[in-house]
């Protein structure tokens, strides 16, 4: 039978003389995915028999079979680049060795019949480079939907901590980890003329830039407060030697006193150290679900959004892609997709998804927009006619709740009438376009900071699991 993962083909066996140094790089690196993963996730993914080795100048992992290669390569790739960076202090090839074993592999013995699942990193003729995993500054796209947030991180760049830290939000599927990531590439390649940015010295040959999802965050944090008791001298030691800090998704730490609090330490380690600071959540700062004192120590720099794309940036976006794949895809297509379901890159990358896969079957030939249409006829489209509007809003509230909208409107005061309109300023808030001022004139000639009190109420809500929730979903749903 035919292996699903298609990139392997047969390798003659490894050599056994692999010297000391590079078996110990290679543990080093096994040792740093663990960090960067956290303990049960790296037991998930990784076998206690998985080998790591530099070999040829590559990173290898010797593993024990084709699914194991693919499922770290899908899961874990991102760690392994920078667990790679923390211990060569560069990026390098790395590939896969599947393996039929009778025993386990012992660090100094390799036995074959092998399978390489390789993974590519094209390396800058004079500088150090991102992989394609970790995506790049000269392929985020500019429009007027993202404009102040881009020229905000080349200001960040060009100008060493002058406004530090810098907080990006906006949607999800707008590009606020391609910039993250971007930004980490582009410190990792130094002083260089790229894109109209001069990195300056502060960022260039030593700079070490740390990325990391919150999730990697906290999974850390906990794992330091296991193996040392309360005290997080040793996990803000991480953060001593880095120049940028670059951390994505900042809202998943609400509910986490306790990681808060540490991260709070490390905003104030990086203030003290001059280590620049960049941050992404889905919403605006007085929006975020976190303490007043986090919100506080964030609102010293810098924040601005990054709207949804509109359709001439989504049309160029789509046009990007359809060009990394080299699909036979033509412009009357790209249109249809981007007009459709250019709402969400995400959303636009699904739908390419789709037309991949029906190319597929269809080997050679350029996709009709009749056949396109065909093809994404069940995928649901996210329009801008069907953006939702506050009377939508309106309408979800007052069928959920038997209320009518005119005493949704009113200035009552009661139980009854107070939490469907709070509900009904936070889901305006999340799913419309419209300003406070606006929201808070329709519903019932409330002022702005009325609307931001409500947002931070529902969001303590959703924190506390009030039995509220099950309603606010149910309206979600509705206007999803």
């Amino acid at each position: 039978m035919k292996s699903a993962v298609k990139d392997y083909t047969l390798t003659p066996a490894a050599d056994k003389r692999t010297a000391d140094k590079d078996n110990e790089s290679g543990s080093k690196v096994l040792d740093e995915v663990k960090i960067l993963l956290g303990e049960q996730r790296y037991n998930l993914w990784f076998s206690r028999d998985t080998v790591c080795r530099w070999q040829d100048d590559k990173v290898v992992f010797h593993v024990r079979n084709a699914f194991a290669a693919q499922t770290i390569r899908t899961h874990c790739q991102t760690e392994i680049t920078q667990a790679v960076v923390n211990v060569f202090g560069t990026i390098l090839e790395t590939s896969f060795c599947v393996e039929q074993r009778k025993k386990p592999l012992q660090n100094n013995a390799v036995q074959q019949t092998a399978l390489p699942l390789t993974v590519r990193h094209q390396a800058h003729p004079t500088a150090k480079t991102a992989t394609p995993h970790f995506k790049s500054l000269d392929t985020f796209l500019q429009g007027t939907s993202n404009d102040v947030v881009r020229r905000a991180v080349d200001l960040a760049l060009t100008h060493h901590c002058e406004i530090n830290p810098l907080y990006i939000h906006g949607f999800s599927g707008t590009g606020k980890t391609h910039l993250l990531e971007g930004i980490w590439g582009k410190i990792k390649r130094g002083s260089s003329k790229e894109a109209g940015t001069i990195i300056p010295v502060s960022f260039a040959a030593h700079s070490t830039p740390l990325y990391m999802t919150s999730e990697q965050f906290i999974s850390l944090f906990l794992e330091s407060i296991r193996d040392n008791g309360k005290s997080g001298e040793k996990f803000r030691s991480r953060f001593n030697k880095i120049s940028v800090l670059l951390l994505d998704d900042v809202q998943f730490l609400a509910g986490k006193e306790a990681t808060q609090t540490e991260f709070l330490h490390i905003l104030d380690l990086c203030m003290r150290h001059n280590i620049q600071v960049f941050l992404t959540g889905d919403k605006p700062l007085q929006q975020l679900p976190l303490r007043g004192d986090v919100i506080s120590r964030l609102e010293a720099g810098l924040s601005c959004g990054i709207d949804l794309p509109e359709r001439d940036l989504a049309l160029r976006i789509c046009r990007q892609m359809v060009e990394q794949r080299k699909l036979p895809i033509g412009e009357d297509v790209c249109r249809m997709t981007a007009e459709r379901y250019g709402s969400t890159v995400r959303h636009m990358q699904g739908a390419l998804n789709r037309l991949h896969a029906a190319l597929l079957t269809e080997e050679g030939k350029t996709l009709t927009l009749p056949a396109a249409e065909k093809v994404l006829l069940d995928f649901p489209s996210l329009t801008r006619v069907q953006m939702v509007t506050l009377k939508d809003v309106e309408s979800a509230v007052c069928e959920t709740f038997n209320i009518g909208r005119e005493r949704l409107q009113s200035k009552s005061r009661t139980k009854a009438v107070t939490v469907p309109r709070m509900l009904a300023m936070y889901l305006a808030r999340k799913y419309t376009q419209s300003a406070l001022s606006e929201i808070g004139d329709f519903f019932g000639k409330m002022s702005h900071s009325s609307v931001i009190s409500a947002q931070k109420k529902v969001d303590q809500w959703i924190v506390s699991g009030d039995k509220i929730i099950p309603a606010l979903r149910r309206m979600e749903r509705k206007l999803s």
